[in-house]
């Protein structure tokens, strides 16, 4: 395997930050190209880890475990692991790695999911509870502080800790995430991704980016088909699936998520989402009622 192949990491903090019942040592977002691999190694501190895009491998403890998008892996202080990116599909992930403030008065609200992720078995689940959504506001107050911006960080932060619990005490659905940062060799990928998640349910045609930033759609397509091993198509429709998801759990109408969606019509977005999911929206929705 191509050791060579490249893995774009932005982190935050530089040093240990203390947020209410949590001490905060990493909060960051990878990108890994095809094959890539994250060698052994031994955790120091727990973490929660969202597979905002892609396939690949986790391993925990010489087991191994299959994750992809919309995916949330769980590891406890101690653990021995790994991570392989997919060939076809190269993992892009959220991870916040933490230890509990055992001194705080709030922790014995907290001590069931302390002693949760001190006793963790299974380590993947289906982010139920849209810690994706949690952890991009996370990194955004990370990158972009503001005026109360560490107290704001410390409630999304909280947020990603119950959520990923819950998720992993309930039946499991399909979820995503949104926020990937490239380094500055490869801005135009950054651009491309945020324009697709910023406008997702306005894009009439992918042609139209291309305008917008200022390059011919062609040389986009190309760029990002080199770089993360997958089309734009392919990207776009796959967040589109994402979001029809989300919407699913809300009272909205069959045809006016189809609509929302860009879908030609109800009868398109039935057929499509089945195929990509291998159950109907309908089904889906009854099942995760």
């Amino acid at each position: 395997m191509d050791k060579t192949r490249y893995r774009v990491m932005i982190k935050f903090p530089t040093t240990p930050l203390l947020l209410n019942v949590l001490n905060i040592y990493q909060l960051g977002e990878t990108a890994c190209s095809s094959d890539y691999e994250v060698l052994p190694h031994r955790q120091w501190c727990h973490e929660i880890t969202y597979i905002a895009d892609g396939e690949g491998v986790f391993q925990r403890n010489g087991q191994e475990y299959a994750v992809s998008a919309g995916q949330v892996v769980a590891l406890s202080q101690d653990d021995m692991h790994y991570i392989r990116s997919s060939r076809t599909r190269p993992l892009r992930f959220i991870n916040l790695g933490f230890a509990f403030n055992k001194n705080h008065a709030d922790y014995p609200k907290f001590a069931a999911i302390a002693e949760f992720f001190d006793n963790l078995e299974h380590p993947v689940a289906n982010d139920l509870c849209g810690i994706n959504e949690a952890l991009a506001a996370a990194l955004s107050e990370a990158y972009t502080p503001q005026e109360l911006s560490q107290e704001m960080l410390s409630t999304y932060l909280l947020q990603v800790l119950m959520g990923t619990y819950r998720s992993f005490r309930e039946s499991p659905r399909v979820e995503y995430t949104d926020l990937l940062t490239f380094d500055s060799t490869n801005p135009l990928i950054y651009e491309m991704i945020c324009y697709i998640d910023q406008n997702l349910t306005s894009i009439t045609a992918l042609q139209e980016m291309g305008q917008a930033l200022g390059y011919s759609y062609s040389y986009l397509s190309r760029l990002f088909s080199s770089t993360m091993g997958s089309t734009l198509r392919q990207y776009y429709n796959q967040r589109r699936f994402e979001k029809a998801v989300e919407l699913l759990r809300e009272p909205r109408t069959l045809a006016d998520i189809s609509e929302q969606l860009g879908f030609a019509d109800t009868a398109n977005f039935c057929r499509a989402f089945k195929k990509q999911y291998k159950i109907s929206p309908g089904e889906y929705r009854r099942r995760n009622q």
